[in-house]
């Protein structure tokens, strides 16, 4: 098996399970330690808020019930699963993105086998858009038309549910005076997470630097916007996500239409940025490294924080979205734990 070969890649959700899958197969316990040999994400990683703990037998049965198979055993439920086709599977919605922890895949938590450096040192190249909560995510969670028309408090309220998840959605006053992003021309794809920070663009930060600790990592920014864009998203619309798929894969190059990567349109500069990712993609995993000759030099991640601002004229950038990264790790969780006392201050008196 060649490193070609064991070098796993995935975007958005999937890649969650790329970070799964490195933090599972570190450890003597799997039988795979030490399968993968490279690792790409692009736009999520396992420690963010969506990931839970899965409580199983529960989850499966609901699972079970929702395609109308019986779940009075284990077995049972096997089995019936395997007589039902792909598409009778696919029809559940509003899943929980979870996991196991137990001696065969997670023998502890994501973020404790991060903190005590128990994953494989392999190099990891991963990174996010300059837009990732920009069109494609809202239009795929059927929010797209409704948001042009919802004011800043509309956002709020919808903003209730993702905050949930950090156990703060009673501090949306705090956030709400503190992220001073809104514009009434764009306040629909702002919102209060702006890009679609916390599942997306936050955990990529965390993990780089967790990784960082043990294994080279080369992180980066995709800010160029396609041309092709312009046939079916507005002006206003940057690197959204996902975007960068259509260089990494040759999409300049690829002639048939049909192809949700292909776009024969490009301009020479995008044709040239497209062969220069493939490149870097390639090196990476063969060499685990994506500098090489007349490549764009890309800076490995240490305590510069440097990383690769991706673009027709690539070039080297420190401290990715800095000031976001710190409202959401260091402002956000201050105001939570100053609500919480308050909280607390409030009810000791009642309670006397």
């Amino acid at each position: 098996m060649t490193n070609m070969e064991t070098t796993i890649r995935a975007g958005s959700k999937i890649l969650v399970w790329v970070a799964c899958l490195l933090l599972a197969f570190s450890t003597t316990v799997t039988v795979s330690a030490g399968l993968f040999h490279r690792a790409i994400s692009q736009s999520g990683v396992i420690p963010t808020k969506v990931m839970t703990v899965l409580n199983a037998w529960p989850e499966a049965q609901d699972f079970a019930n929702s395609v109308d198979c019986g779940s009075g055993s284990p077995a049972e439920l096997v089995q019936c699963l395997l007589q039902k086709e792909g598409r009778d599977l696919i029809t559940k919605k509003n899943m929980n993105i979870s996991y196991i922890v137990n001696d065969s895949f997670f023998p502890q938590r994501p973020e404790k086998l991060l903190a005590d450096q128990q994953f494989p040192t392999v190099p990891y190249m991963l990174g996010v858009t300059n837009h990732e909560f920009g069109w494609l995510i809202p239009r795929f969670w059927n929010i797209l038309d409704k948001l042009k028309h919802w004011s800043r408090e509309d956002l709020l309220k919808i903003s209730r549910r993702f905050l949930a998840r950090m156990q703060s959605q009673d501090t949306l006053p705090s956030i709400s005076s503190l992220d001073h992003s809104y514009n009434e021309d764009l306040c629909h794809y702002r919102l209060v997470l702006p890009d679609g920070l916390i599942e997306l663009w936050a955990p990529n930060m965390n993990i780089a630097f967790s990784v960082d600790a043990g294994c080279p990592v080369f992180l980066y920014e995709f800010q160029h916007t396609p041309s092709s864009f312009a046939k079916f998203k507005p002006a206003w619309v940057k690197a959204d996500h996902a975007s960068e798929n259509s260089f990494v894969f040759g999409g300049p190059f690829l002639t048939d239409e049909s192809s949700l990567l292909a776009f024969p349109e490009a301009t020479e500069e995008e044709k040239q940025l497209s062969l220069t990712m493939m490149a870097q993609w390639s090196q990476f995993a063969h060499t685990g490294n994506p500098n090489g000759k007349n490549l764009p030099p890309w800076p490995q991640l240490n305590h510069l924080e440097q990383y690769l601002q991706i673009g027709l004229e690539p070039r080297t950038g420190v401290k990715l979205k800095k000031d976001r990264l710190q409202f959401w790790t260091e402002t956000l969780p201050r105001k939570i734990q100053e609500w919480n006392r308050e909280q607390r201050s409030r009810k000791v008196p009642e309670e006397l």
